[in-house]
């Protein structure tokens, strides 16, 4: 008897490669999503006080039934706390977050939807990081009134 039971040489080596070939995949598409998770943070925590969620629950997306449910959070706050620090001036690609969601929902039905849904969370993670930027820029730029902050503290 082996490791795996009552399995033949041929089926625990069949098993094994099945193990192997899920360890990659998981690897291959979580550590991408981490990579984006941290992004999405970042986006929240550059709008400042403007953010609409704390940047630390992106992280709730990681949890397996909850993640699909989250998703849809992340988009809309992520999309509020952009236009909030931009003045309107940026959706933080709201559309394509939309449109990348109702694919990822759609994909637990029907599987042929994971394709588009890939690339929209692509470029809505562009999108995203483009928002932040800007509203990184706006809050800068809100901020700046053409004097250093301590020498206007020293003057009152």
């Amino acid at each position: 008897m082996n490791i795996y039971g009552s399995m033949s040489g041929e089926e625990a080596a069949i098993a094994g490669a099945i193990i192997v070939f899920a360890i990659v995949v998981l690897i291959l598409f979580l550590i991408p999503y981490i990579i984006y998770l941290v992004h999405m943070q970042r986006t929240l925590k550059r709008c400042g006080e403007h953010a609409t969620m704390n940047p630390g629950l992106v992280w709730l997306a990681l949890v397996p039934v909850l993640g699909f449910i989250w998703q849809w959070v992340v988009v809309f706050k992520i999309s509020s706390s952009v236009k909030s620090a931009t003045n309107d001036q940026h959706t933080g690609g709201f559309g394509v977050g939309l449109a990348m969601v109702i694919c990822n929902t759609a994909s637990i039905i029907l599987s042929f939807a994971a394709i588009p849904g890939i690339v929209l969370w692509i470029i809505y993670w562009i999108k995203a990081l483009e928002g932040g930027r800007a509203a990184e820029d706006a809050l800068n730029d809100e901020d700046d009134d053409g004097f250093d902050d301590e020498e206007d503290e020293e003057k009152f």
